[in-house]
């Protein structure tokens, strides 16, 4: 679990550290959307840019609200992008910093985790980026933290840049 972090950091190393190769094509480079119980908690909102037509960084910001003990979520991911100009399998992995209010209630955690802390996410779904800016995306999207593995799935809406 404490690998998770140099993982990510090594992957974002390779993804931005690679030569410059020729220019290709994409529709847009950047989406900004919001997302329901996905990595960033119940609700979030991200942004994801293109760094190659086939691989994304996004970072985001949510909470769980009052539906659990509140929690401020920052997910930051890299994923990688199967498919033609549209339609896209996404596979991607990264860390979310969940940051715990003052003396939660121990019967009320949606991580299982009293105390800050970051967990590790991952990404398996369905992208669409449509030729008239709309993006839509289906995912499952777990948390691995202190207590395990918390299965988790995201439904996101939003427009390209």
């Amino acid at each position: 679990m404490r690998s998770l972090p140099v993982i990510v950091a090594a992957l974002l190393v390779v993804v931005l550290a690679r030569p410059a190769v020729s220019q290709q094509y994409w529709v847009k480079s950047s989406t900004l959307f919001v997302e329901a119980m996905g990595a960033g908690g119940i609700a979030s909102v991200n942004f994801d840019h293109r760094v190659e037509p086939n691989v994304a960084l996004r970072i985001g910001a949510g909470s769980t609200f009052a539906v659990f003990e509140e929690y401020l979520v920052a997910p930051a991911t890299v994923s990688y992008l199967l498919g033609d100009r549209e339609s896209f399998l996404e596979i991607g992995a990264g860390m979310a910093f969940v940051g715990v209010g003052d003396d939660p209630d121990p019967d009320d955690l949606l991580y299982d985790e009293p105390d800050s802390h970051v967990a590790g996410t991952a990404i398996l779904g369905y992208r669409y980026h449509g030729g008239n800016g709309l993006f839509m995306r289906l995912a499952f999207t777990p948390l691995l933290n202190g207590e395990g593995f918390v299965p988790m799935g995201g439904a996101a809406i939003g427009f390209d840049l």
